[in-house]
């Protein structure tokens, strides 16, 4: 979302009248599709859960799987996406993280 609004940002900087030229947004951003992903997870009454998780795996795909970039874009601490990565399918750790106890 923070992409999108930095990207809307410049373009109204440098663009002259009142109409936005598509030359004007980049392409990462103007080419980008939604996902069937988060067609397939949004019903008609989905909980705030559920439209988090949508949105942050749609912009975890989009970024490559980058999940630092990913929480850039999220506008959030990297913590906290792993966090929530961690609370959806309990797969994803920190890179540097070790378990705790002993085997």
């Amino acid at each position: 979302m923070r992409e999108l609004e930095n990207a809307l940002e410049r373009a109204v900087t440098l663009t002259k009248g009142d109409v936005i030229p598509r030359s004007a947004i980049p392409d990462r951003i103007s080419e980008r599709k939604a996902e069937p992903l988060v067609a397939e997870r949004l019903h008609k009454n989905p909980s705030l859960d559920v439209i988090e998780q949508a949105y942050i795996t749609w912009v975890l795909q989009s970024e490559g799987g980058n999940k630092t970039r990913a929480a850039e874009v999220l506008g959030i601490d990297p913590s906290t996406l792993y966090r929530k990565l961690s609370r959806y399918d309990g797969s994803d750790k920190k890179p540097d993280s070790e378990p705790s106890g002993t085997p």
